[in-house]
């Protein structure tokens, strides 16, 4: 977090959260697809939000390298205690490039766009990799 003693860039928050969730995945040939629901809990210093959060995913190997993947994530707030200022409802539309390097390197570039906010427009560039042992 940033903070500034004139509050231009913000202040500095203390903020946990909790999000047990369950999933289910369905897999068939090179086409998989995955639905998760969770419950997320965040504590900050001005307000304790609880909301629900609803992914779907949908990939496809492409080759035995190249997988892409699409999801969408729908976030709906339940409740709010303190600051009520935030959006409470958004969709995150995004996809996924992964490639498998060796058996057990893979790298992957990923894009999320977070759709319907009217607090703020969130455009998120992911990259990275996995390793397996």
């Amino acid at each position: 977090n940033v903070s500034s003693r004139d509050g231009r860039f913000g202040s500095s928050l203390d903020t946990w959260n909790a999000s047990p969730f369950l999933a289910a995945t369905y897999v068939s040939g090179s086409f998989f697809a995955a639905t998760s629901v969770a419950y997320q809990f965040a504590d900050t210093d001005s307000s304790q939000t609880h909301s629900i959060i609803l992914e779907q995913s949908a990939g496809h190997m492409l080759t035995e390298q190249l997988t892409a993947m699409a999801l969408v994530r729908s976030h709906h707030q339940v409740a709010r205690d303190g600051d009520d200022s935030a959006d409470e409802d958004w969709l995150t539309l995004g996809g996924r490039l992964s490639y498998q390097v060796s058996s057990n390197f893979r790298t992957y570039a990923a894009y999320e766009y977070d759709s319907l906010n009217d607090t703020y427009e969130n455009h998120t560039v992911k990259g990275g990799f996995a390793v397996s042992f």
